[in-house]
């Protein structure tokens, strides 16, 4: 599936970009002196074989460079479940029990290694995992922002490009007929610290599956089309091994 993504501004195409699999994606821009118009662009890309997705104004994202308030806020599973997602009541209780671990260590030049162990997933269904900017619980996983984007990057895979990924993109997991996803993935781009780093931020998994910003939809490029939040935990100091811990 060919995919363009294009971006307007009062009709005029200002950048087309164009995503086919297994190729890189590529960002066409256009100056202001461009005649060419958002209804002529479709035309000639869908003779193409693209699927064609107009978007009202570039997809940008500002520097989340800015203090977070410090939260610590003790809630239940279930108030993690985001108020506002239309859930009926047996898929609320389903929500309410996914459980895991994610770890991330710091593996030298090759980048950071991401370690889960998650349960209560869909049986056999690929679930999106994102770092997100904000590690704030007071409204459950609904709090937590969106992704963690310190360069103001698109949405992307793991290995992408950084203008077309996000620090905190990584992925998908997938769950196996029991409903556990156990792995790891290696992210190149995963700074544990500083400026851009993912400590005090959200890990979240979604219901859905990214699409990797390759997707026909609308948010592809912002969130991977990966759908509600089904669970999150803020990200912070792990306890050591029992042989490392110093006794006081």
């Amino acid at each position: 599936m060919r995919t363009a993504h294009v971006f307007a501004n009062q009709n005029r195409v200002v950048r087309i970009v164009l995503s086919a699999p297994e190729t890189p994606r590529r960002s066409v821009q256009f100056n202001r002196s461009t005649r060419l118009v958002v209804p002529d662009a479709s035309k000639l890309l869908q003779n193409r074989n693209y699927c064609v997705v107009l978007h009202d104004s570039p997809v940008t994202a500002s520097i989340m460079d800015r203090p977070n308030e410090l939260v610590a806020t003790v809630i239940r599973t279930s108030d993690s479940v985001q108020s506002a997602d239309p859930l009926d009541e047996k898929r609320r209780e389903r929500v309410a029990q996914i459980v895991g671990h994610v770890g991330f260590r710091n593996v030298g030049a090759r980048g950071t290694l991401v370690s889960y162990d998650l349960q209560h997933l869909r049986p056999m269904a690929f679930h999106a995992i994102h770092v997100h900017e904000w590690g704030d619980m007071r409204d459950g996983c609904a709090s937590s922002g969106a992704h963690w984007n310190p360069d103001g990057g698109m949405h992307g895979g793991v290995v992408a490009s950084p203008r077309f990924r996000h620090v905190g993109d990584l992925g998908n997991v997938r769950a196996n007929e029991n409903g556990r996803a156990i792995g790891s993935i290696l992210v190149p781009d995963l700074p544990l610290y500083g400026r851009r780093g993912i400590l005090g931020r959200m890990l979240v998994i979604h219901e859905g599956k990214d699409d990797l910003g390759r997707g026909c939809e609308s948010d592809s490029l912002t969130t991977g089309h990966a759908g509600a939040r089904i669970g999150c935990g803020v990200i912070g100091y792990g306890r050591p091994p029992a042989s490392q811990r110093h006794v006081h």
